[in-house]
């Protein structure tokens, strides 16, 4: 911080011609502030916040973050709450989504960790004659690590498994 600098510079030469210290009443204003003001410089606070962290070869994003809010210090990462980790495939079609209340994202070495409750889906839709029949798996649970360069998921905690056919769970009972 630079206020703190300046403190000796305005007291020492008072103190040497016998004088009394004072220090202006601004002065104390700002050192009591500058905390403040430096964090609100370094991180960037952004609402309805959207980043494109993997693209296909063709240009097609693989891979998209949107969170409600997210805060980007200096460092690289995006820690995000209310978040959804979308998915897919080279033509834009929805493959995979994660939502969670709030994840921490490395953008340089695409990963990410949320240690607290997360909702993974996986789409395969696929047609039958004019309608899309949605397949797929679920999996909600704890302490989630992604790393994106791998295609890897981890939920490490309390894994719940659901397998939807046809747009039902094994529990709805399949035909």
């Amino acid at each position: 911080m630079i206020f703190p600098a300046l403190i000796p510079r305005i007291i020492a030469p008072r103190k040497r011609a016998g004088g009394k210290v004072s220090v202006p009443l601004a002065l104390l204003a700002a050192l009591a502030i500058a905390p403040f003001l430096a964090r609100a410089q370094i991180e960037n606070v952004i609402d309805n916040f959207r980043a494109t962290l993997q693209r296909h070869p063709n240009g097609r994003v693989k891979t998209m973050l949107t969170a409600d809010r997210a805060v980007l210090p200096p460092d690289g990462t995006i820690h995000g709450t209310n978040v959804r980790l979308i998915s897919c495939d080279d033509e834009g079609n929805l493959t995979a989504e994660l939502q969670t209340g709030s994840i921490v994202v490395n953008q340089q070495a695409k990963t990410g960790h949320c240690p607290y409750e997360a909702t993974f889906e996986r789409h395969a839709p696929r047609r039958r004659g004019d309608a899309v029949v949605e397949n797929g798996v679920g999996i909600s649970g704890y302490d989630v690590v992604w790393r994106g360069e791998e295609n890897i998921l981890v939920i490490n905690s309390n894994a719940v498994v659901t397998i939807y056919r046809e747009g039902k769970t094994l529990v709805d009972g399949w035909k």
